[in-house]
Order: C-alpha cells, then sequence, then structure tokens
C-alpha cells in the first residue's frame, strides 16, 4: 500500500514525467544532430516562417501605399434597419402601450438616428408618425418595392433614401413600422491590388537565411569533394576532417576509411611485389648455388675417370647438393600448391596424442645428435580431430624439425597437448636466440628467414613456416607464436571433429 501511494504521490509523477520528457528531448537532440535530413527541413521551415513575417511586417508598413479612399453608405444603412428593428421588436412586444409615450419614443429615434418613422395601418393610413413626418397616407406597395429592393441590391456607393418597414401589431391593430431618412456618407479604404513591396521581401529574406544557414553545410559538401579529388590524385595520406555525426560526418569517415584501405592495399601490393622480386632472387640464389657444385664435381669426376677416394667424396657432395635442390623444388611446389585454390583434404578422425608419440619418437635420434631431447605433456585421454594424416605429419615435421636446427644447445624441446575452447590445443617450444617482435610477426612470410645469411648449414628453403600456417588454415584451425623469457613457442588450435 506504502509503494502504491509512492508511485501515485505528485513528487514521484512530476520526477517520472520530467525523466520521461528529458529523455525524449535527449534522443530527438540526437536524432536531429545524426540527420542531415531533418536539419535541412528544420533550417527550411524557420527561414520560410522568418520570410513571411518580414513580409508581414513590410505589408503593414507599406500597406497605405496601395489603398484608395471611398464614400461608403452601406455603414449608415445597416445601422437605421437595426435601430428600425429594434423599435418595431418593442411594439410587437408591447413594451410600450400608451400612444402618447410610443409617439415621444419615435420623435426620439428620428432625433438620434435621423429616420423619419411612420406607423400604419394595413390600408396604408398613417396611425403614428415622429415630429418631421408630413405624411398621412403611405403607398404600401411602392414603400415595400423600395424596401425589398435596397436589400437585394444595396449600392453602398451612391446617396439614396433608404426605407424599411417592419410589420407590428398596436392595441390588436396589424399594421407596419415604416423608416425612410437619407444615409450618412464614410469614409473607407480598399486596395487596388497585390503589394509589389512585400512578395520581394518575403524571397529575398527566404533565399538569404537559406544560403546564410545552409551556407557551413555546402561549404563542408565542397571540402568532401575537393578531399576526393586530392584522393583520386594519389595522395592517400591526405584525410577529411569529420564534423559532426550526420550523413556527411558519416561520408567523411569513410572517405577517410578508404584512404586507409586504398594506401594499405597499395603497401600490401608493394610488399607482395618486394616479395616477389625477392623469391625470384632467392630462387635463383637457392637453384644456382646447388646446381653449381653438382656441375663441379660431375665436372672432376669426368676428369679424372679411374675413381678412388676422392671420386666417392665427390659423388656424396653431389648428391647432398642435387638432394638440397630436390628439397627447395618440393617446398615451392606444395607451397604454390596450398596457397591456390580448390586444395582437397582427406580428412580422417585420428588420435592426436598417437601422431604427436610417433612423430616425436621418429625425431628423438635426430635431436639427440644435436644435443636436443623431447620433453612431452600428452593428457591420458584421447584427444581426437578431423585432419589430413599426410599433410598434419608435414606440421609436425617441419615444426620439429625448426626446433633442432634453431634450438640453443644443449637443450630440450617441449611438446604439449590439451583440450581448449571446442578444440585441442598443440605446443612446440624451445630455447632460441633472441628475436625482435618484427620478426617474430614475419617469421610465418614465404621466404623469410630471422637469420639473414644464405649458409646452407642453418638456413632453410623459407618456406617451412608458411606450408605450415597455409595447411592448419585449411582444416580451420590457426596458429601463432610468441617469444617469452628465451622460450619461442608455437602455438596450434584446432576444431574438434563433428559427432
Amino acid at each position: 500500500m506504502r509503494a502504491l501511494f509512492r508511485w501515485l504521490s505528485p513528487f514521484y509523477v512530476t520526477r517520472r514525467l520530467y525523466r520521461w520528457t528529458m529523455t525524449v528531448v535527449r534522443r530527438a537532440v540526437e536524432h536531429f544532430r545524426r540527420s542531415l535530413r531533418l536539419q535541412l527541413i528544420t533550417t527550411f521551415v524557420f527561414c520560410l516562417l522568418a520570410a513571411l513575417l518580414a513580409a508581414s511586417l513590410a505589408h503593414e508598413m507599406t500597406e497605405k501605399l496601395y489603398l484608395r479612399p471611398y464614400v461608403d453608405y452601406s455603414q449608415s444603412m445597416e445601422r437605421m434597419d437595426w435601430d428600425t428593428r429594434r423599435l418595431a421588436s418593442i411594439i410587437r412586444e408591447q413594451k410600450v402601450t400608451d400612444k402618447a409615450a410610443l409617439q415621444q419614443m419615435m420623435n426620439n429615434f428620428e432625433q438620434d438616428v435621423g429616420l423619419r418613422m411612420l406607423l400604419v395601418n394595413l390600408d396604408g393610413k398613417v396611425v403614428l408618425k415622429s415630429a418631421k413626418a408630413t405624411e398621412s397616407q403611405v403607398d404600401l406597395y411602392s414603400v415595400i418595392s423600395r424596401a425589398m429592393e435596397l436589400r437585394l441590391d444595396r449600392d453602398r456607393y451612391r446617396p439614396q433614401e433608404f426605407v424599411a418597414f417592419y410589420p407590428v401589431e398596436l392595441a390588436g391593430q396589424k399594421g407596419y413600422l415604416i423608416a425612410r431618412g437619407m444615409p450618412e456618407a464614410s469614409i473607407r479604404y480598399e486596395s487596388t491590388g497585390v503589394n509589389m513591396i512585400a512578395l520581394p521581401v518575403f524571397l529575398i529574406v527566404l533565399f538569404y537565411l537559406f544560403y546564410r544557414f545552409t551556407k557551413r553545410k555546402t561549404g563542408y559538401i565542397e571540402e568532401l569533394a575537393d578531399s576526393l579529388l586530392v584522393i583520386s590524385q594519389g595522395k592517400l595520406d591526405h584525410r577529411v576532417e569529420v564534423r559532426g555525426e550526420d550523413e556527411l560526418g558519416s561520408l567523411a569517415r569513410n572517405i577517410n576509411r578508404m584512404a586507409e584501405e586504398l594506401q594499405a592495399n597499395i603497401e600490401r601490393e608493394r610488399q607482395a611485389e618486394k616479395t616477389k622480386n625477392e623469391l625470384i632472387t632467392n630462387v635463383s640464389h637457392d637453384l644456382r648455388t646447388p646446381l653449381t657444385s653438382v656441375l663441379g664435381y660431375l665436372r672432376l669426376l669426368k676428369d679424372h675417370p679411374a675413381g678412388g677416394p676422392d671420386q666417392q667424396e665427390y659423388t656424396r657432395i653431389a648428391y647432398e647438393k642435387a638432394e638440397h635442390l630436390k628439397r627447395l623444388v618440393e617446398d615451392l611446389f606444395e607451397y604454390t600448391t596450398l596457397s591456390g585454390q580448390g586444395v582437397q583434404l582427406y580428412r580422417q578422425t585420428i588420435s592426436m596424442n598417437e601422431l604427436v608419440e610417433q612423430l616425436v619418437e621418429e625425431y628423438v635420434p635426430l635431436a639427440e645428435e644435436q644435443q636436443l631431447s623431447f620433453c612431452k605433456s600428452l593428457p591420458d585421454e584421447r584427444l581426437y580431430v578431423s585432419v589430413d594424416p599426410e599433410k598434419f605429419v608435414r606440421v609436425l615435421e617441419n615444426l620439429f624439425s625448426n626446433a633442432i636446427k634453431y634450438g640453443k644447445k644443449p637443450g630440450s624441446i617441449d611438446v604439449t597437448l590439451a583440450r581448449e575452447a571446442g578444440g585441442i590445443r598443440l605446443s612446440v617450444a624451445n630455447r632460441a636466440d633472441e628475436m625482435a617482435p618484427e620478426a617474430l610477426n614475419r617469421l610465418f612470410e614465404r621466404f623469410y628467414r630471422v637469420e639473414q645469411s644464405r649458409s646452407r648449414k642453418t638456413g632453410g628453403s623459407g618456406l617451412g613456416l608458411a606450408i605450415v600456417k597455409s595447411i592448419v588454415e585449411l582444416h580451420g584451425g590457426r596458429i601463432q607464436a610468441d617469444y617469452r623469457d628465451g622460450v619461442l613457442s608455437f602455438h596450434i588450435w584446432l576444431p574438434a571433429p563433428r559427432s
């Protein structure tokens, strides 16, 4: 009950009404700020009202220039008719029954209004009359005709005798009250036509105010057009000043966003062109170096056909160079295939635990040769994923090979597998040399090497991690690298298979 009284209290109702009003006002103001159409409509309505006000003032000030005077008798005739009707009403209502009193009243009307008053019977004989009236007999037909003509066609410009009659009854005798007299003239004024000053004032004020109030918006539109012209000339670092939150402000933001995206696209194209040039240079270098070695040692075999220990060494070196050349070509072909469209995956649901165990066992001898050891952290439960086994084996091989090749010796390679956020997370970590953030961000770029030297002892094709990223993304997963406290880690997330 107390809550009901509180809800119905005037203070509570007033406060709620005030809050509701302020909310409506804020929303209206916000909508007005965001709508260019509403701003223009409001501006036009304001200018129209201001122009109408100015035109009205101009009309009032110049109205006398367009008026001409004339003599008018209609007002006097209407007043005389009204006075006659009033006297007839007094007689009909028998407010005055004494003839002497009625005679005095008729005399007073004649003196005040200027009408000769006659009271006649149905035969036209005068029963009573005012002091200045001289008639003793009246032709009712002519009087009625004249009175009807005045009622139907009253010429207010020409002076003419006024005649009015009304039926009355006095002391049981029926008759007519007839009034005659000349109306008084009055000077009146009438317009001679359209005020030729008010209309130009209206148009001038309307156009001037609308121009002044919209000048800022039209100037901003011109500024946007000029900015688009500047951007079209290739100056993509040019930005438009954003003013307001209406459609023009939104257009300015979109123009800036377009310039930023164009600038980013051009930068990406430049980077792609640079990468292409680097690709040509790197491939030329990587193909030429082993080919030169192969050709050199084959030439030695040709020049020393007798054989011996040197021939075996030459043959071994030529074979290793040919193998390196083969791996480079295979990596390049595989990356090109994975980067194209229509790559087909032969998915199988496999246990990631078993796949990791198998690959780790295969790489243990290679790691031990480099004074490295594998540390596995695998869950007891089996974690299943839907992958193409052949391609995903390549992912693990590349990660393990990089860890063995570039990890600090002696040391360990940590392999962790766990369930995470609707999928699984596989991490491969090893201690590595210090790495700059820029180098970390570019690890998955093709032909990028942290070590810029072209030594065949440490440098691969530069495509391994790019191939890893392509395969992981083809499986709907993601991969990222981070470097923290001297440890380089690669984290792969793969979605769980659909049940």
